[in-house]
């Protein structure tokens, strides 16, 4: 005997699934109000992004959506490193308070630093293979800008400054003595405050100067000192409206001989005791005459050789002696004596 059973027909079966579905639509009618509250919100946030979503989209077909970008990081210290790990690049703040950004090479060795100190003042440093310091470039804190050049012992051996007042320099300095932490400042050149430029140049001992300038009044000099106190020992200058020369001093500062040439063209040895009075000159007149003067302690003329002018004690009359006289004079400047006598 064969049965055949057919789901479809049977009144039975469709009765059966009639009654599951009315019994999940009671059951779905019974749900609380909260759940099906829940399940409307949800439907209605995830609709709202997918709109923004499409929106963003047609507003710039083809285009990622750009990154969200921080506007402040805020942290201590900042280190960038190579695709070895290697930290090349450091910005920090400083333990005193400055800021500091270093640059460093393969090794791990500072080689140049760019900062600003506590007192504000910005400066850039640049260092050697072996870390040591080779250049500097700062402004102090007065607004003075200034470079530094050092040799490999960390000594200051080239700088160059404004200083505040807008005069600027260029010093020089030797190597220094082995073990000096200090490098002595051996030349240097410079413009003045008073705009007239000056050419230095200094012994090791500091004491013997020699010093090319422009004095006020566009006068050239070349002076030179010694000692401690830097006392003048000579000096050449050349005036345009008055005596142009070579000056001699003693150590005391006194001058003591002199050659020069005056306005009128007349040259002139003068020489001078140690109290600075004239006690001996040699010239040429404006005229062309030769003459020799000799004086007392006092600075007063005692005897000429050449041509010099005398005053009659009755009349009053000068008259000018020869070129080849010699007259000789009391204390009183009177004429003790003269050859020729005429």
């Amino acid at each position: 005997m064969h049965f055949c059973l057919s789901l479809r027909r049977d009144p039975l079966l469709r009765v059966s699934r009639d009654c599951m579905s009315e019994t999940a639509k009671e059951t779905h009618m019974r749900r609380p109000r909260w759940e099906q509250s829940v399940i409307l919100a949800l439907g209605m946030v995830l609709g709202a992004a997918t709109v923004l979503a499409m929106g963003a989209t047609w507003a710039h077909p083809g285009q990622p959506a750009k990154p969200q970008v921080a506007e402040v990081v805020r942290a201590k210290r900042f280190e960038l490193v190579d695709s070895s790990g290697r930290v090349r690049v450091r910005l920090s703040v400083t333990l005193t308070g400055g800021s500091s950004i270093d640059l460093l090479d393969n090794e791990g060795q500072i080689r140049a630093n760019l900062g600003v100190r506590f007192d504000d003042s910005p400066s850039l440093d640049l260092r050697d293979r072996e870390g040591k310091m080779r250049a500097s470039m700062r402004i102090l804190s007065d607004g003075s800008p200034g470079l530094n050049l050092l040799d490999k012992e960390r000594k200051n051996r080239a700088a160059l400054f404004l200083f505040s007042d807008g005069s600027p320099m260029l010093s020089l300095a030797d190597k220094g003595e082995s073990g000096d932490r200090l490098a002595l400042m051996r030349a240097s050149l410079a413009v003045k405050s008073d705009g007239y430029p000056e050419l230095r140049l200094q012994g090791k001992g500091a004491e013997g100067v020699a010093t090319l300038d422009v004095a006020p009044g566009d006068t050239p000099e070349l002076r030179m000192t010694k000692g401690i106190l830097h006392t003048t020992r000579a000096l050449l200058n050349v005036s345009t409206d008055g005596p142009s020369g070579l000056w001699l001093t003693d150590k005391e500062g006194q001058p003591r001989a002199g050659i020069a040439v005056k306005s009128d063209g007349s040259p002139s040895l003068n020489l001078q005791d140690k109290e600075g009075k004239p006690r001996a000159s040699l010239g040429v007149l404006a005229d062309g005459s030769p003459g020799v003067v000799l004086c007392d302690k006092d600075g007063k003329k005692r005897a000429v050789l050449g041509r010099t002018v005398l005053e009659s004690v009755k009349t009053g009359e000068e008259t000018t002696t020869a070129e080849s006289s010699l007259t000789l004079f009391d204390k009183e400047g009177k004429v003790l004596w003269k050859a020729p006598p005429y």
